[in-house]
């Protein structure tokens, strides 16, 4: 019977060693780590053409040969217990550089890493540098590292003070002399401790900050970041968190936690529960206070914690100021109602005698043919939307009960029926067909809600779009498409269907505009004449958009022009 032993083709594993390192910078991040672990409390990298140094103030390397050995590591018993190290971040240094020198107690070498290392004989020298170590890489490659940026986001929460000197910036146009590298997020007494390590947070910032709502954590392990290392955006917002060493991060290079997906599910969880925690003594505290608080409440899962506050914000609320669609903005809205000035909050007793509806759809008729005559008749009612859905067991929903308009995106019940039916009654003066659409002059119109007990009459300088759509078809046919216009509308009723976006090659939504104004000019026109504005001028307004050259080339001419019923037209000289 043969047996067989497991070896190793070292010549091999040399080779691939450097593979294994997700990018070249990572060399600096290790020889970081190495000066923290040797106790140093100063820093220094620095850059030149074709070289990086590293030199730190701590204990100094016992032994070169500790270090030219993977996998073996000389540290003490307590960074060995606190970091674990893998005695392999130097040679990160060998395989992102052509050369290497390593000066430390007085001793120094000199690692050339273009031929096979196992085969070169490293000789040991004395040195000048006795305090610490200096650790230089030369290469050419070296010039192409962003040394400055990744010492920016790597030194963020790391606890040793890092300087930088060298150049930077687009083609290395800035020089640094001794910068210090800001630290925000280093580990302090700003910290307090739980399961996992320790955490810091500012709830203000979370509620005001401009993406409201729960951010995320932001950890570090071992001084570098570990989880949502790209989350700078954030980083005011983020709960800040320094991971103990029960959490061990992936070799080589530590650029992830192992098994990352289930430890942050149960960091995060361990987060969120202090701050539901934290949310609760705010209540405690000041129950109209924790109001502010809705968007990170909701983030958390604890929205239930306003459901025994008996008021409500009023920016929890908002009126239609206009009636338009939009591919931006969605509907223009007043965010306080006018009857609400001075107030802060609306009371239980205020609230069930207002008209009050959920959260609608956009403004716009492509759901429903009428859905700018609800919006319509919700506007002039001064009628409260609700912006924000809150816990399904919350009061707001028993006065809602009547029957409230859902958003397709709303997190409320979807199996709550929207408001229908909608009606419109109106009696046509005049009416004449633009575009596929017919255009109706009314003295008012009236909006029939009844659902709401809602009845509105319109008049003035409201216009309605009833079933039209950006191509003047009607999505059901339940309906004319029609527009309505009382006696001071114009022709931005169009905005009801039309919003002349559209997206370029590049994927930007752009507006355009000479499209936009040539439709409501024509629309105008044809408003003008049902309303019998001297027909001389509606032409003396359409050719007025031709070409200046072309008008001033015909100068003094005088033609006779002859309209046909089919839109062809006829011109000769008068």
């Amino acid at each position: 019977m043969s047996s067989l032993k497991i070896e190793v083709n070292q010549n091999r594993l040399i080779q691939n060693i450097g593979s294994v390192f997700s990018d070249n910078t990572k060399v600096i991040s290790e020889l970081l780590q190495n000066s923290r672990r040797a106790g140093a409390t100063r820093i220094d990298v620095v850059r030149g053409e074709g070289f990086i140094s590293v030199s730190d103030n701590g204990s100094g390397i016992k032994s070169f040969q500790d270090l030219l050995t993977l996998a073996q590591s000389n540290w003490d018993e307590s960074v060995m217990d606190e970091d674990a190290p893998y005695g392999m971040g130097f040679f990160s240094a060998l395989f992102a550089a052509e050369r290497v020198v390593v000066q430390s107690q007085g001793k120094e070498i000199e690692v050339l890493t273009t031929g096979n290392l196992l085969d070169q004989e490293i000789e040991v020298k004395p040195s000048t540098v006795t305090v610490g170590t200096v650790v230089s890489l030369y290469g050419k490659s070296l010039n192409k590292l962003g040394v400055r940026d990744h010492l920016f986001s790597y030194c963020a929460g790391f606890p040793v003070d890092v300087y930088y000197t060298g150049t930077y910036g687009y083609e290395g146009r800035e020089t640094a002399q001794g910068e210090l590298i800001p630290s925000p997020h280093r580990l302090n007494q700003a910290f307090e401790p739980f399961e996992y390590g320790f955490l810091s947070y500012d709830l203000q910032q979370m509620r005001d900050g401009n993406n409201l709502g729960y951010p995320g954590v932001l950890a570090y392990l071992q001084g570098f970041p570990i989880l949502n290392r790209r989350r700078y955006v954030y980083e005011g917002r983020c709960v800040l968190v320094h991971l103990n060493n029960t959490f061990k991060a992936r070799m080589p290079d530590r650029d992830c936690l192992i098994n990352e997906s289930e430890q942050k599910d149960a960091i995060d969880l361990a987060v969120k529960t202090i701050l539901k925690r934290r949310l609760l003594t705010l209540k405690a505290e000041n129950p109209t206070a924790v109001l502010s608080y809705r968007d990170l409440a909701r983030e958390l899962d604890c929205l239930d914690i306003f459901n025994d506050i008996d008021v409500l914000p009023v920016h929890l609320f908002y009126t239609l100021e206009s009636v338009k669609k939009d591919s931006q903005e969605g509907m223009d809205v007043s965010y306080l109602n006018p009857d609400s000035a001075g107030r802060e909050f609306f009371d239980r007793d205020y609230l069930s005698k207002q008209l009050i509806v959920a959260s609608i759809a956009d403004g716009n008729n492509e759901e429903d043919d009428f859905n700018m005559a609800l919006n319509t008749a919700l506007m002039r009612s001064r009628t409260l939307i609700m912006s924000e859905a809150l816990d399904p067991k919350h009061w707001i929903y028993d006065i809602l009960s009547h029957l409230p308009v859902i958003d397709d995106e709303s997190e409320q019940d979807s199996s709550v029926p929207a408001i229908q039916p909608v009606s419109v009654e109106y009696t046509s003066l005049k009416s004449t067909v633009w575009q596929g659409i017919t255009v109706h002059l009314v003295d008012q119109y009236t909006i029939n809600v009844p659902s709401l007990g809602l009845s509105v009459v319109v008049g003035g300088d409201d216009g309605l779009a009833i079933g039209a759509d950006e191509d003047g078809y009607s999505r059901n046919g339940t309906a004319q498409d029609i527009f309505l216009l009382p006696p001071r509308a114009d022709s931005q009723v169009l905005t009801q269907v039309r919003d002349w976006y559209y997206t370029d090659e590049a994927g930007n939504e752009r507006y355009h505009e000479d499209e936009a104004e040539e439709d409501l000019q024509s629309l105008q026109g044809i408003i003008d004449l049902l309303r019998g504005t001297n027909e001389s001028d509606v032409l003396k307004v359409v050719l007025a958009r031709t070409d200046f050259s072309v008008r001033r080339a015909l100068q003094g001419k005088a033609f006779q022009v002859k309209f046909f019923e089919n839109g062809e037209l006829e011109v000769c000289a008068a």
